[in-house]
């Protein structure tokens, strides 16, 4: 952790107390599924994947499970991309390495990206569906064996899984999060609802910006994957490197430009609702087990 990762961070412990043994989360609004830009679609992929099988030849078997690959690979990057990743910025980073050797803890490893590991701990990939038409398709390759019809068919049902499964995924990521121990719950008769009085943090994802607003801490904190600052004082956005900010402005707003570490913590929580990251990441020592939370969608079960 670095010296601008302590400072937001105490920033954020001092302004907001949370006690972890008792708080409550607040989760709206949803950001839209993501649409492909890419020339071919994992959709257009998995169906040549389907017209490839039903000629059910060698050579089209051998054409259905790459793009029954395909299908997932290109889906994984539309994933990826709608959280502001590129290849550039996901390969090179040792941050997102980090996140993923910590937080990744299923066993099921062999053939997996880091990319669908990430998706994995988000909540959006079953990695133990992909990894088996990974099994399939080093096989092809490798040992150079024409996959069977089974095998082909499983692959092409484990890629439409995938697709389906995770778009499905994100009704379930907010983008708005209000997370505080100064609340009450209450009941009008027909529902119930927290209401939050005091002192919160706030998570809010700009969709468009790629970037998670983080209050408090000063005015305004963003973290984003991007190298540049961008504060708002007055209706007025400064955009560029840290020198472009006028300095009284900075004194008062700030900005975690290039903090990948503390973007996926932040995205892990609206997408999971994974607090025992968030809690470990602000440096807080409660036991796992004391963490005791209720959750605003959670109270009508």
């Amino acid at each position: 952790m670095n010296d601008e990762d302590e400072k937001i961070i105490e920033g954020i412990n001092s302004q907001v107390k949370i006690d972890w043994t008792n708080f409550a989360l607040i989760a709206d609004e949803m950001i839209n599924e993501p649409t492909s830009r890419f020339e071919i679609s994992p959709e257009q992929y998995l169906k040549y994947a389907k017209e490839d099988f039903a000629l059910g030849c060698p050579k089209n078997l051998i054409n259905a499970l790459g793009n029954a690959k395909r299908a997932i690979d290109s889906h994984t990057d539309l994933i990826i991309n709608a959280f502001g990743f590129t290849d550039d910025n996901f390969k090179g980073s040792s941050e997102t390495r980090r996140f993923i050797n910590q937080y990744y803890v299923n066993d099921q490893n062999e053939g997996l990206t880091d990319k669908i590991k990430l998706l994995q701990i988000l909540g959006f990939s079953p990695s133990f569906l992909i990894s088996k038409i990974r099994k399939i398709r080093n096989g092809m390759e490798h040992d150079y064996v024409i996959p069977s019809k089974s095998e082909v068919l499983e692959a092409i049902e484990i890629a439409e899984l995938f697709i389906n499964a995770s778009m499905r995924r994100f009704l379930y990521f907010n983008s708005d999060i209000e997370i505080s121990s100064n609340y009450t719950i209450n009941n009008t008769g027909r529902t119930k609802y927290i209401e939050i009085d005091g002192q919160m943090l706030h998570l809010k994802f700009n969709e468009d910006n790629k970037v998670i607003d983080v209050n408090p801490y000063k005015r305004y904190t963003s973290y984003s994957l991007k190298t540049e600052w961008k504060v708002d004082e007055g209706g007025n956005d400064y955009m560029g490197t840290k020198e472009d900010v006028p300095e009284d402005v900075l004194n008062e707003c700030y900005s975690a430009a290039n903090n990948i570490f503390g973007y996926l913590v932040f995205l892990n929580v609206m997408a999971t609702k994974n607090m025992i990251c968030l809690k470990e990441y602000l440096g807080n020592k409660t036991p796992d087990e004391k963490l005791k939370y209720v959750i605003s969608y959670d109270l009508d079960d």
